[in-house]
């Protein structure tokens, strides 16, 4: 009985685990992106996180790119090369997801049907890699956003890599 009482036990607890648990890729894994927000880990899911268009934009040496998870929650990257720095500033973002006339680097995201904006001294990009039209590597410890119509409410974004080459996700 008591054997019996073990194996019911442990039937129940790994049937409430969940098989789909995340895990944040390494950045050695291509066309992958994972950040903590605000200590949940975010991973951009297939058809809509890693898409060639609308997902992913590269104009010139210009990178918009639009991640979303599994909740659908959105995050965008509008990233500018500076050839001189590995390092990216990011700037004021509008909150409006569209950076076709933006010039600074910025990130939005929407979050829990919140909009959350980069601002002046919001954090740093490190460049890993920047190849034009099409591979991007990159890395941050911390972003901190604001919400777009609540300032003083902030979110942070944590332990973020992105490595994407669009030579190899145009074969997928």
């Amino acid at each position: 009985m008591k054997t019996l009482l073990i194996l019911l036990i442990a039937l129940v607890t790994c049937s409430c685990e969940k098989s789909d648990d995340l895990v944040a890729p390494p950045i050695t894994q291509e066309n992958s992106f994972s950040c903590k927000i605000d200590g949940e880990l975010f991973v951009a899911q297939p058809n809509g996180g890693f898409l060639q268009f609308p997902g992913i934009l590269v104009i010139g040496s210009n990178w918009i790119i639009l991640l979303r998870n599994q909740n659908n929650d959105e995050l965008y990257l509008n990233l500018k090369n500076n050839e001189l720095d590995n390092f990216l500033p990011i700037l004021k973002a509008d909150g409006d997801q569209y950076f076709g006339n933006d010039e600074q680097n910025s990130v939005e995201l929407i979050w829990k049907n919140k909009i959350y904006i980069s601002n002046t001294n919001t954090g740093i990009i490190k460049i890993n890699e920047w190849v034009n039209d099409s591979i991007l590597i990159l890395e941050f410890s911390e972003l901190l956003l604001y919400e777009k119509n609540n300032p003083i409410e902030t979110i942070s974004l944590a332990e973020g890599k992105l490595n994407i080459n669009l030579t190899t996700m145009e074969q997928d």
